[in-house]
């Protein structure tokens, strides 16, 4: 083997001679580098494609559970002491209120969303007091990637409110 090579610039020298430690650890990588990027590479990106994965799937779970949450307190709405209403404006909810919220609950959604509280809530707009129903629902999202990272489960709160008409304001003569 000859001493003289060609060096990267492409002049002709002598190389160098390198220590004996540097020699072990820059041995020949010639091709190595393609290696270690799949090896670096490969795993990141099955974590992002994961994590697209679940957080999408929060995503969705939690706009059913919204939807189910709005529709149920809507029929749940129904349910209150007309009479009541008509002479004070104020809401009573009867006993069936919370049964057919309930129902619509399970029945929306297959027993994934669970109803955790319905209740009369005092509210303002513009300075006017109201009242309204208001319903809060929960669902448990399962993880199918982020389980591997130990999140088993991701929980979401939904929240509706529903408000019966209190009549027709005019103004004017």
């Amino acid at each position: 083997m000859s001493s003289r090579q060609y060096t990267a610039d492409g002049r002709r020298g002598r190389l160098k001679p390198v220590p004996r430690l540097l020699s072990i650890i820059y041995r020949d990588t010639r091709g190595q580098s393609l290696l270690m990027q799949a090896i670096l590479v490969v795993p990141v990106l099955l974590l992002a494609i994961g994590l697209v994965y679940d957080l999408g799937a929060v995503a969705v779970a939690q706009t059913r559970a919204q939807d189910v949450v709005d529709l149920a307190v809507q029929d749940a709405a129904k349910y209150i002491n007309w009479s009541t209403f008509y002479a004070t404006q104020e809401i009573v909810l009867m006993n069936e209120a919370v049964t057919v919220a309930q129902l619509r609950v399970d029945e929306y959604s297959n027993g994934q969303v669970q109803l955790l509280t319905l209740n009369v809530i005092p509210y303002e707009i513009n300075g006017k007091h109201f009242q309204g129903i208001y319903m809060m629902g929960e669902v448990e999202i399962p993880m199918r990637y982020l389980h591997m990272l130990g999140l088993p489960t991701i929980t979401r709160r939904v929240q509706a409110l529903a408000v019966p008409a209190y009549g027709i304001e005019s103004a004017g003569n």
